[in-house]
């Protein structure tokens, strides 16, 4: 079961100072914009150490993501030196985590001790401490990761007190930390306060005080953001004094002691003994729920609220992280690429550490951050991954082969030529849904449709008309407590997507459908059914029907793209239109055969784009002419700053009249 627990200092019963654990965790997505990183090194973190190193006994503990130490310690020497001085005045604690900040339930086992041990490698060589301690990533619990932490090296951890609540602990009871085990294997897990986390630094400090003296120990750790980055924090954490109040008032008072966890996991026994679910903190749990479900959680939350009651949490009404994977197609297919390359990658130092840096939890959800909706993640997720299948697949030959990577019982195809790696979904009827240029690691398919979010019930309601705060004031408060208001022109662009939005999907429509109403999405009813597929070699031949229509796909493999044959015989005329998105990451640049792309409005059979930002050129060419007409594909989505609008693709809409067969050839091919 471990090592015999042994107390150094015993705690006596009647002590008469609280204890406060108190500890900050800072990240930043891998490879986020410098200018945003540097931000938050001078709003928040330089400014953090500024005022605590003037008060050496007050003891904390901090946690960095690897990636952001390495950030500072390359690009500013003031913050790295420090903290550099706080450890050596041993002021500071530093908790170890996965190195780019994965979710670390999520990702393999190798990967996870590999991570894990890099960072407290970094930490030992750069401060001159060993953590022991460990920082679980947006507090995912799951039992089963116990053997590869002890592996690693980690003695305590840190979830919320949700975790505790969710199987009946009594919050008089979460003051210390409990020991847990599986399989035998032993941890120590400490309970983070959410009343603590909700109400610092927003409280008044004598607020705060007498919260964290009503308890033996309080345990806070929380974003370091929150501290001069989260929305009008900066001026009352730093300009109006709040932080240095807050050290001063402990000091002085001499009724508060602010340790470090190892002091106290060191001089102290564990509580008792716990068993925690498969969670998270309890706002992740509505967010990874499905966009209705998490409107009725809500509703029941706020009937309970007027009643004078509250959702007990051991009804267990939130959901599970992972749920995201399949709220989020797009996020699926990420993770589950990692999932493979990281089988693939054996002892590839390499090609594991282009997959760390992949595995960096943010692009992998949403929630009230922009996550899995900033397309700059995405890119940089995608980016990783194709780097390290190139490094992984030496052979540039001509490969397709059928696969199941994706987990949820469908069947892809995925293609390897020289100089693309791509995936035909087989289910949809032959669409194209990744489109990865092994030599500019871009993805032109790194798109994410747009779905129903639980928060657009509240843009469609909302009266008002501008995005800024409900209420425009300097008051601090944290970011799940504040409400915007909405410009009208976001109820517009509220509009669902009735499928991925990937390359190559099909439609036959009357002769009269707009290419404005097909892009307006309002139909539904004109994606053709997959009736059969064969493959053999290099050769991929897909059968469809719908209203009496039958098409057939034959897709045929070269070295620089795809051929594509179309052949149908139709019920009556109609018109036949493909829909071929492109994610690009600077699509306001871009153009296509010489017109801007978010305006092409042309009649041509071949049709040149060319990427600004990978300064790649891609080509589809027709054998008979087609009308093309290009839209933006704008979501709407929430992040701690208000609402946004942002561009997730460009759909190019092909457009043919045909009469009673189509007989259209195709090529895509990456030209430049």
């Amino acid at each position: 079961m471990g090592d015999l627990k042994v107390c150094q200092q015993p705690e006596e019963a009647g002590q008469a100072k609280s204890q406060l654990l108190f500890g900050i965790h800072c990240h930043q997505p891998v490879d986020n914009f410098n200018h945003v990183v540097q931000k938050a090194i001078e709003v928040s973190y330089r400014p953090f150490f500024e005022v605590v190193r003037r008060y050496p006994s007050f003891r904390f503990a901090v946690h960095y993501s690897g990636w952001l130490l390495d950030f500072i310690k390359h690009h500013d020497a003031v913050l790295w030196g420090m903290m550099k001085e706080a450890a050596e005045q041993g002021q500071i604690e530093f908790f170890t985590g996965g190195f780019y900040e994965p979710i670390l339930a999520s990702i393999p086992s190798v990967d996870r001790i590999g991570q894990i041990c890099k960072l407290s490698d970094y930490i030992d060589e750069n401060f001159g401490q060993r953590p022991r301690g460990l920082w679980l990533t947006e507090r995912v619990w799951e039992s089963g990761m116990i053997a590869d932490l002890k592996k690693a090296g980690v003695e305590y951890l840190l979830v919320d007190d949700y975790h505790f609540l969710r199987v009946g602990h009594h919050p008089d009871e979460l003051s210390g930390f409990f020991l847990t085990e599986e399989g035998g294997e032993e941890i120590a897990i400490y309970p983070i306060s959410k009343e603590l986390r909700y109400k610092i630094p927003f409280w008044q400090v004598s607020e705060a005080h007498a919260a964290i003296k009503s308890k033996k120990t309080a345990i806070l750790f929380d974003d370091g953001e929150k501290f001069g980055l989260w929305p009008t924090t900066a001026k009352l954490v730093y300009e109006e004094g709040w932080l240095a109040r807050f050290v001063e008032g402990m000091i002085e008072g001499e009724q508060i002691e602010a340790i470090t966890f190892a002091e106290h996991f060191d001089r102290s026994m564990p509580v008792g003994l716990c068993y925690l679910p498969t969670a998270s903190y309890a706002e992740m749990g509505e967010w990874s729920l499905p966009s209705d479900e998490a409107l009725k959680l809500e509703e029941m939350t706020k009937m309970l609220t007027s009643l004078g009651d509250e959702l007990p949490p051991f009804l267990g009404g939130s959901g599970i992280w992972k749920h995201f994977l399949v709220k989020y197609p797009e996020s699926n297919r990420l993770h589950k690429r990692m999932i493979e390359l990281s089988r693939r990658a054996g002892e590839d130092s390499q090609a594991r550490e282009l997959i760390w840096r992949a595995q960096a939890n943010d692009v992998f959800w949403h929630g009230i951050f922009g996550g899995l909706y900033l397309p700059n993640l995405r890119d940089n997720a995608w980016r990783y991954l194709i780097m390290a299948d190139d490094l992984l697949s030496q052979k540039r030959d001509l490969i397709c082969v059928p696969t199941r990577f994706m987990m949820d019982g469908s069947l892809e195809y995925k293609v390897t030529t020289p100089s693309l790696f791509m995936a035909i979904e087989a289910a949809c009827g032959g669409w194209l849904c990744e489109l990865s240029l092994r030599d500019r690691g871009v993805n032109w398919l790194a798109t994410l449709a747009r779905r129903p979010e639980s928060y657009h019930h509240y843009i469609l309601e909302a009266q008002a008309t501008t995005n800024k705060p409900e209420q425009p004031t300097t008051e601090a408060t944290t970011i799940h407590e504040r409400h915007y208001e909405v410009a009208d022109e976001l109820r517009e662009e509220i509009v669902y997507d009735p499928h991925p939005c990937y390359g190559f999907i099909d439609h036959l429509l009357p002769p009269e459908t707009t290419m404005d109403g097909v892009a307006s999405r309002v139909r539904n009813g004109s994606i053709l059914r997959l009736v059969r597929h064969e493959y053999e070699g290099n050769r991929l031949d897909f059968w469809l029907e719908g209203d009496g229509h039958q098409l057939h796909k034959e897709y045929r493999l070269m070295d620089q793209g795809l051929m594509l044959g179309l052949r149908g015989t139709l019920a009556q005329p109609s018109s036949y239109m493909c829909e071929f998105h492109l994610h690009l990451a600077e699509p306001q640049r871009a153009l296509i055969n010489g017109v801007a792309l978010l305006e092409a409005d042309l009649i041509d059979s071949q049709f040149v784009w060319e990427d600004p930002f990978s300064q790649a050129v891609g080509r589809l060419s027709f054998s008979r002419p087609a009308r093309l007409k290009t839209f933006a594909i704008q979501s709407v989505s929430q992040s701690e700053a208000g609402f946004e609008l942002t561009m997730q693709s460009v759909m190019l809409l092909f457009s043919w009249a045909c009469e009673d067969h189509i007989k259209i050839d195709v090529r895509l091919e990456v030209v430049a």
